[in-house]
């Protein structure tokens, strides 16, 4: 997985984000994993829709539009759930779980999103 960071509005949000782009990536996921890290996260690209099922904990998820726009939030989703997209999400980024502050990113703001500096 190819691995990024995440800015927006000119500062770093998310130090760490892994990319997920094949299927067999996608379909992974976080599976498998016990946790995962403050500052850190997973790009799912392309993807709408993300479920929780066979995850050990919660995450929060950012759907974003084909610009890195934010669309929509979706804070502590618990395993075995899923968050449906609606017609313009193209990405998803799953980070850990109370991460979305109501100061942090906002649905609105425009992502950017490039290799690790």
């Amino acid at each position: 997985m190819t691995r990024l960071q995440v800015h927006c509005r000119g500062r770093l949000c998310i130090a760490d984000l892994e990319r997920a782009e094949t299927f067999a990536s996608r379909l992974i996921g976080l599976l498998g994993r016990k946790e995962l890290p403050a500052g850190s996260g997973l790009l799912l690209q392309p993807a709408g829709s993300i479920h929780t099922f066979g995850m050990q904990f919660s995450i929060d998820v950012i759907q974003l539009d084909v610009d890195g726009r934010v669309i929509r939030r979706v804070q502590g989703v618990r395993p075995y759930r899923m968050v449906p997209a609606c017609w313009r999400v193209r990405r998803v980024i799953e980070v850990q779980s109370g991460w979305l502050d109501p100061d942090g990113i906002q649905t609105g703001d425009c992502l950017s999103i490039g290799p690790v500096a």
